[in-house]
């Protein structure tokens, strides 16, 4: 059932309760009893409160959905089945899911009872169930103050603070759920420094929900941003004015926000199963699979210097909208760029066991790169091919942009770090990401100043030089 444009009329002048699905039937059910107690009064039903074929609605409404989600009073959530005809509840054993307590016969330091219960409810009925592998479903679940999960053995009640069972009450279940790890929504997610500017604590809340985001299935690709903008608005809210949100990252630390890591075990030889061609590859919205950044947390944000300046220029669909989606983006970047051979190795086991793939800087035609050998980068997608027989690895000619510096005081060591491009042959100066790169460094500035003396660039690599060896790039 949904609301079209066809029968908006009809609907808002009554709904057949025939043709109302079960799930919807029980949810007016929960209400209705909640009418008596609370004075519940409104019942928002996405299928039935948006029309589903206007783009115009669905744009109003999805703009004031962080605001709906957290100011409700709790969430519904249905944990047992695929679609609305499954219902909130069914007929259940209360054998399945009431403690039983056994009598052992003997007396230990236990006593002569033990307790038997279903230690693993949440993890196998909640976190589990269909409707939590929805990327569209995590706004809801995490800007609601409450939640009411049904599932086929008993009730689940979860908010900011705590976790119940229905067969425990009493007993606080929230330990090792990381979704209610988060602050309280309506409290700000930033701190003051010692001149009273606002800064974002660490930007974790953001990164943990963009993970959790990535993990989950949506049915279009052009619905990634949308399906995660309640959230993007709900943190936008806490940092201004001192942040902006570009599609997916944030702009005030941008520089360590386009330093994504794609945590995928890549199962084929297949860069259309990763990437999506039509997104800007400098955002973590143009991969599929979950998507990682520790480089937003303010312990390591401290230690970083910014070595790039980065400029967006980005076309909306809808200018009064910057959660929504672009038509167009692209990054000037201006900095310190290396061209570089990158060799991929199909033959290390390492490929195939970690999240990521492994590969390396090599210096393949020029000694003078050769402190760049070994040192380790991400890729976004696979590029090549295993080969039977020969060498096991492909070569890439590729450059390295050198983003941020990160220093480690605890041990004294350095690191650059920056993202892998590839240059683009229609245009002059134009780049894709394919992934982001690593050094681990003693010298960082002489390794720079090499860089910059010795290894200029073609003419056609770069838009603009400039005196001190950087250059300005477009990345798509």
């Amino acid at each position: 059932m949904k609301l079209l444009e066809c029968n908006l009329q009809q609907y808002s002048a009554q709904v057949p309760w025939e043709d109302i699905p079960r799930t919807f039937k029980h949810a007016i059910a929960v209400v209705r009893n909640l009418s008596d107690s609370l004075g519940v009064l409104y019942l928002w039903i996405d299928a039935l409160c948006i029309i589903q074929d206007s783009n115009t609605d669905k744009q109003r409404e999805l703009s004031n959905m962080s605001s709906i989600y957290k100011y409700a009073l709790c969430n519904l959530a249905t944990c047992l089945g695929r679609d609305s005809s499954c219902g909130l509840w069914q007929d259940s054993e209360p054998l399945r899911f009431y403690e039983c307590v056994v009598e052992t016969g003997s007396s230990s330091q236990m006593g002569n009872r033990v307790r038997v219960e279903n230690i693993d409810l949440y993890k196998n009925s909640v976190e589990k169930s269909v409707l939590n592998s929805r990327a569209w479903v995590l706004q809801e679940l995490t800007l609601a103050p409450r939640v009411v999960y049904f599932t086929a053995e008993q009730l689940v009640w979860e908010c900011s603070e705590a976790c119940f069972y229905e067969s425990s009450p009493w007993q606080d279940r929230s330990a090792g759920i990381s979704r209610l790890k988060r602050p309280p929504l309506g409290r700000s997610l930033c701190k003051t420094d010692s001149d009273g500017s606002s800064f974002d604590r660490d930007y974790r809340f953001w990164m943990t929900k963009v993970s959790d985001f990535t993990t989950r299935n949506l049915k279009y690709d052009s619905d990634t941003l949308p399906a995660i903008s309640a959230i993007a608005r709900h943190v936008q809210a806490m940092l201004e004015p001192h942040d902006e949100y570009i599609l997916g990252l944030w702009k005030r630390y941008l520089h360590l926000h386009i330093l994504w890591q794609l945590r995928t075990n890549f199962k084929a030889y297949d860069n259309s199963s990763y990437t999506k061609s039509n997104r800007p590859s400098w955002s973590w919205i143009s991969v599929s699979g979950r998507v990682y950044n520790h480089l937003t947390y303010w312990d390591v944000i401290e230690t970083t210097t910014c070595l790039v300046t980065l400029t967006p220029r980005v076309q909306y669909e809808n200018e009064q909208d910057r959660f929504a989606n672009a038509v167009s983006a692209e990054l000037d970047a201006t900095g310190v760029i290396a061209k570089v051979s990158l060799r991929i190795s199909h033959s290390k086991p390492e490929y195939r066991e970690k999240d990521f793939a492994l590969v390396w800087l090599c210096e393949k035609d020029s000694k003078d790169l050769r402190r760049l050998t070994q040192h380790v980068a991400d890729l976004d997608f696979l590029i090549g091919s295993r080969e039977e027989g020969g060498e096991r690895a492909t070569w890439v000619q590729a450059y390295c942009l050198f983003a941020v510096r990160e220093d480690n005081p605890a041990d004294s060591t350095h690191q650059l770090r920056g993202l892998l491009l590839v240059r683009i042959a229609t245009g002059r100066g134009l780049y894709r990401r394919i992934g982001q790169f690593c050094i681990v460094q003693p010298e960082c500035d002489g390794l720079l100043e090499d860089i910059k003396s010795n290894h200029p660039l073609a003419e056609n690599d770069y838009l603009e030089s400039n005196e001190d060896g950087s250059y300005k790039i477009t990345i798509l």
